[in-house]
Parts: C-alpha cells; structure tokens; sequence
C-alpha cells in the first residue's frame, strides 16, 4: 500500500485570503488536484441542516468557495451537492451561505433527490446512491470537524454518507440503531467512493453535543488528506479522541481502505495545533462497555434524548423525521416514547432550536 499523506495548515479565521492560501498550501500537500480541462468536479461539503456559518454545523462557504477557484483554476466545471436531514429545500442554500458564493464561483447547485440514484450492493446490503455523486469526474470531499451524538465524530467517512438521497439516512439509522451496526454502514457508502480528495474544515469546528448542537469551538485548522479515514485518524487525535475509538476510522482500516502506518503527516504537528481541552460527547465512555454487559445492565445504563419544553418551538420537524415514528407531535412539544426509540439522536440533527436535550441515568453518569 502506498503512502497516505496528510497535511494540516493553520487558518486563524474565515478571511477570504487566508483560507484561500491555506487551501492551496494543503491541496499542494497531498499532491493537487487531478483535474483535466472539461472534468465535472463535485464538491460535496457537509450541508447538515439550515443553520448559519457561525454556528459550525457546516462546511463553511469561504472553504468551498476557495476550493471551487482551485477547480476553476484547474479547468473544471464545478458543482455542489448534499442531501440534507428533513429535505429543508432551498433554505439549507440561503441559510449556509451557499448562495453567496455560487455566482463568483460559477458553481452549479445539484439536488442529490431530483439527479437520481443508482444501485450499489456491498456486505449483502444494498444503498440508493446519488447518481450525481457517482457520474462526476472528481469528487472532492469537504468535512466539517465536530462530535456527534451517535458515531462521537464525524467528519470524512461520515460526510459521505450524505449521499444517501430523501430518507434513505433515517431508514438506515432505524436498520442499523447500534454505533456499531450504523459505523459499519457508514463505511459501506464511503467504500462506493473513497475520494482521493479531502480537505477538512477545522477553522472553527464544534465541540460538546454535535452535530447540529454542539459549541462552536475554534480550532484554527485546515486539514487535507487523499485518504478520508487518515484524515479523521488525524483530526480525532487532535481533538483527543483515544487510539481507535472511532469506529468509522478502525472499520475502514480493518476493511482494507488505509494503514495507519503508512500516514505521513506534514505541515503543522498534531501536538502543535491540539487544543488544551474540548468537550467530547458526555456519554462517549458508554460506548466502550462490552456489548454484553450492556444488555444485562441497559436498563440501568443509559443515555437518551429529551425535550427541553421551554426551547422547543413546536415545529414538529423532529417527530416528522424519527425513522422509528418513537414521537409523537399534537402542536405542543413532542413526547418520546422511550419503549420505541433506538437513540439514534436524528431529533437532535433535525432540531433547529436545539431543545432535544441527552439525558443519562445516574450509573451512566457515574461511569462517564
């Protein structure tokens, strides 16, 4: 296996020109971008949900929009795609800040729902891809760096995911409840794609209850890799995640798709850019108890989701989008029945106004 190379520069803001050159220093890094003239590039950040750059729920737009002049620069025809929780529409567009940067660009927004899907069947499971994803020439892989409720992180291997078109993603999340189960889909939708292009942003990341609401916390960084899970191996560390606790990473390894030993990293250290602290998912140490004694001790171990009445807004998006229909939404907050729910936190992603709140019992609590 040849050598994996990953690159981390430091970006102290959002400045056009800053993260323009940091960009540029990290592509450098892993070998620039293998575009011809003509070539369809698909740039595909991570799109969560409708919220503003500042709250760090998504790729933020001056990190796409320094990757689109490279890919201009280049000579390619540029796109940009994702499938958001809920089908938001054209708010996650206006909302993210896309829109701002879509007409200096030149890019051209493509809707994963309406371009199609194709089949693609791996480990007997079988995914509806976006076929706009598939058909372009060059997919460059655009991550944000935050924690998350279910897989404790997400960032390149989970950004793929995305490409699951409609609700494809809460169907799969019901299929495969468990981190275990779900990190392993997760890592059958990368397998389809393993782009050779990742570029991070770590700018200003989010820490705590991510992915949707979580603290922006800043970071300072853009990361870059040719290979997603050595990138996230990488930005784990720096965040201080331990050695292999993400199951995304260590089941993309085990099946093959890089060797931790042939990373080779440059640019800034690991070491020089780790913060001093940031918060983790509370619950992150539940996850590392032996599946056995959590089914003898489950109903004294436990972290599930809850609604903060005083900040919901009754919308009712949370209960519309749960894959196991565990709420039930009459106008007023929703309630949860915890007999079906399969905390898979997709409440906690679709809430806008961040009242789904992550309850543990008192032992779960005691063990974090």
């Amino acid at each position: 296996m040849t050598n994996t190379r990953v690159h981390i520069v430091r970006c102290g803001d959002y400045q056009p020109q800053l993260v323009r050159s940091a960009v540029r220093e990290a592509v450098e890094a892993i070998g620039g971008l293998p575009i011809k003239a003509g070539d369809k590039v698909l740039l595909k950040p991570n799109l969560l949900s409708p919220r503003p750059p500042e709250k760090a729920v998504t790729t933020h737009p001056q990190v796409v929009s320094a990757v689109a002049e490279l890919v201009r620069d280049c000579g390619g025809v540029v796109m940009l795609g994702d499938s958001p929780s809920g089908q938001p529409g054209d708010a996650i567009w206006s909302a993210t800040g896309m829109n701002d940067i879509l007409a200096p660009t030149g890019i051209k927004k493509v809707d994963f729902t309406a371009s199609g899907t194709v089949e693609f069947l791996t480990r007997g499971n079988v995914y509806y891809l976006a076929q706009a994803a598939l058909e372009c020439d060059l997919l460059i892989n655009l991550p944000k760096l935050k924690t998350h409720s279910l897989t404790m992180f997400t960032g390149a291997v989970k950004n793929l995911y995305g490409c699951l078109p409609g609700f494809q993603k809460g169907n799969w999340h019901r299929r495969a409840p468990k981190n275990e189960q779900f990190s392993q889909v997760v890592v059958d939708v990368f397998s389809r794609f393993t782009p050779r292009v990742n570029i991070m942003d770590g700018v200003v990341a989010m820490e705590g209850g991510g992915p949707a609401n979580g603290r922006p916390r800043k970071l300072g960084i853009i990361i870059a890799s040719d290979s997603a899970p050595a990138l996230d191996k990488a930005a784990a560390r720096i965040i201080g995640f331990d050695e292999d606790e993400i199951l995304t990473t260590r089941f993309a390894e085990q099946r093959g798709f890089f060797n931790p030993e042939n990373i080779t990293l440059t640019g800034a250290s690991i070491e020089e850019v780790a913060p001093s602290s940031f918060a983790l998912p509370q619950d992150r140490y539940l996850r590392m108890i032996p599946r056995l004694l959590h089914e003898v001790m489950g109903r004294f171990i436990w972290s599930r989701p809850e609604v903060n009445e005083t900040d919901c807004v009754a919308c009712g998006d949370c209960a519309q989008n749960c894959p196991v229909q565990a709420m039930s939404f009459n106008g007023g907050p929703p309630e949860i029945d915890h007999k079906i729910c399969i905390n898979c936190f997709c409440c906690d992603e679709i809430c806008s106004s961040g009242a789904i709140e992550k309850k543990m019992s008192w032992l779960a609590k005691r063990l974090a």
